[in-house]
């Protein structure tokens, strides 16, 4: 099980959908914990009001996976208890809750994934396509931040 949490998209180093791919094709699960707010980053790149779905479509997958949400900083600690309880005592999403299905449980958007049937080895269909702006969209901006500053790009 491979957990991530963060404040924003991915916006440096491989794509995170190649990663989240690399990681599948090893049997890993993906489980996300995005920390929403409202302010932007010391780069100047705005706050992500859809952070949670970005999470959802782009970080998260394999069998039995969700995103904890995170509504600020301050409910981080609370996010993460929630997260680790739903982990050690696998109280994880049921078996027969559709993959692209959302369920609110504590006013908090809580993705949901299939458990694989049988000896299904295959993580790799077990995400949730669909993100509008793309899951390459903090690379988009990182490579557009350093246009307007530099005149370059740091690839």
């Amino acid at each position: 099980m491979l957990d991530i949490s963060g404040d924003g998209s991915n916006n440096d180093g491989g794509l995170v959908t190649d990663m989240r791919t690399e990681a599948l094709k090893e049997r890993i699960a993906i489980n996300g914990l995005p920390i929403m707010n409202d302010r932007p980053n010391p780069f100047g790149f705005p706050s992500e009001a859809d952070l949670d779905q970005y999470y959802l479509h782009c970080v998260t997958g394999g069998p039995r996976t969700f995103v904890e949400v995170a509504r600020n900083f301050e409910d981080f600690p609370r996010a993460v208890r929630k997260k680790l309880l739903q982990e050690v005592a696998d109280l994880g999403p049921r078996s027969d809750v559709d993959t692209a299905a959302i369920a609110l449980r504590d006013g908090v958007q809580l993705a949901q994934a299939k458990k694989p049937r049988g000896g299904d080895e295959d993580y790799t269909r077990f995400v949730r396509p669909g993100y509008e702006p793309g899951c390459d969209i903090g690379e988009k901006r990182s490579r557009e931040f350093w246009q307007r500053r530099f005149g370059t790009s740091p690839d």
